[in-house]
């Protein structure tokens, strides 16, 4: 693009730069690049439109903005659901000291807090995880659960979200009888 004068950039032309910046590939200088991420592809996107849209007007060296035809695409997250690799591997669960301090402040200042904090930390889980537990997930004779939804809170809509879990699989989780006892 940055070869071409303004006059002949095409919509064809910003669409193929950005799917190249989306999903990576051979770039006319040769080099092999992956893609970049979606928040600096709507930056980049945000930048040109503006551009373009002030070469159209006020300075009139263009007729038409060319970005206003311009679909952004975005590289999917693939995830193995049959993978035994743990990707979590380095993340190391709280220590006991740690958990017992946690239990105690919670004792004092929120104690509705503490069952999802016991159930993440004796079943291993994600505290959103706990918190999108409902009966039907939990299995007391089998001594199981059931782990399909998470809730996380979305800051920009000040509100609690239910959604996939973080793998977006469905997957069962044993459980002590420390927990069972809870």
């Amino acid at each position: 693009i940055s070869e071409r004068k303004l006059k002949n950039v095409t919509s064809e032309h910003l669409q193929a730069f950005f799917d190249l910046l989306s999903f990576g590939g051979t770039y006319p200088d040769g080099s092999e690049r992956k893609g970049y991420s979606k928040d600096y592809i709507r930056s980049f996107s945000a930048v040109l439109q503006q551009s373009f849209r002030f070469a159209v007007s006020p300075k009139q060296y263009i007729t038409f903005n060319p970005m206003q035809y311009i679909k952004l695409k975005y590289q999917t997250d693939e995830v193995d659901l049959f993978s035994d690799d743990d990707m979590d591997g380095d993340i190391q669960p709280i220590p006991r000291e740690d958990y017992e301090r946690l239990i105690e402040f919670l004792q004092n200042y929120n104690p509705p807090a503490i069952l999802p904090i016991q159930i993440a930390y004796y079943a291993g889980l994600r505290i959103g995880e706990a918190c999108g537990l409902a009966w039907q997930d939990v299995n007391l004779e089998e001594q199981c659960l059931t782990i399909r939804r998470s809730i996380r809170y979305d800051g920009s809509r000040h509100k609690n979200i239910i959604g996939p879990t973080k793998r977006k699989k469905v997957r069962i989780v044993d459980f002590g009888d420390t927990l069972a006892e809870i």
